[in-house]
């Protein structure tokens, strides 16, 4: 809710919302969502990740290898420059913002990329768990030959993580949804305002139509959506 307020005059320039990109990087798939890409006054492009948790500072932003991708990115699907990117931490509705990464942390991104991608097709490259961390909660725990001879004790019950643990992930998570749900009913009014004035019962966007469907003739019709693929 203190998202919603705080933004909710701010938010006019927005053209994706969990954008789901695809491209290739030296003939290697790359695949992700971008919570946020706004369009700017020049007509670049600004990133927008959100982030809940720890607070952190803008060496973060600037250095941050998903806002890198992120970038190259936009600019092979969208066509656009970047000219800022940001995460905006969530639980203090504090947005840090940075001018676009450097070419050079590109190339290391690219680097990076294409010697973990050799490495998988190479079956060499080695599993570094961590039981305390993100393998809590990796959907391949049970059957990780990694963890199950160096830590086989953890695996029992590991899914689950400690209460304290559980809670705190509950809170974040919850946290993140509300003020997603903030912005889709923001962006709800926006389109059927649009609808409305335009006599339309569908409207469509690069990857989505949204179709307004009424199961009850003494109900708001609903906004139904469709990926363009399955609508062809």
């Amino acid at each position: 809710k203190g998202f919603y307020i705080k933004n909710k005059n701010e938010h006019k320039n927005v053209i994706e919302v969990e954008f789901k990109f695809t491209f290739s990087l030296e003939g290697i798939p790359v695949m992700g969502f971008i919570d946020r890409v706004d369009q700017t006054a020049s007509g670049r492009l600004a990133i927008v990740d959100y982030k809940t948790g720890k607070a952190f500072d803008k060496s973060r932003v600037r250095k941050d290898p998903q806002l890198t991708l992120y970038q190259m990115a936009c600019r092979n699907i969208l066509g656009k420059e970047v000219e800022t990117v940001t995460l905006y931490h969530l639980n203090s509705l504090t947005p840090l913002t940075v001018p676009a990464h450097s070419s050079h942390l590109e190339e290391d991104l690219r680097k990076n990329v294409i010697s973990a991608a050799k490495g998988i097709n190479e079956e060499n490259y080695e599993a570094k768990p961590d039981p305390s961390g993100h393998c809590r909660w990796c959907d391949y725990l049970q059957i990780c030959p990694a963890l199950n001879q160096k830590n086989g004790r953890y695996l029992k019950g590991a899914q689950n993580g400690s209460l304290e643990e559980n809670v705190d992930r509950y809170g974040k998570l919850t946290n993140r949804i509300e003020a997603l749900e903030e912005e889709k009913k923001e962006l709800e009014t926006n389109i059927r305002s649009h609808l409305s004035k335009n006599g339309e019962q569908q409207v469509s966007g690069k990857q989505y139509s949204i179709h307004l469907k009424s199961d009850d003739l003494k109900k708001e019709p609903k906004l139904d959506v469709i990926p363009l693929e399955e609508s062809k």
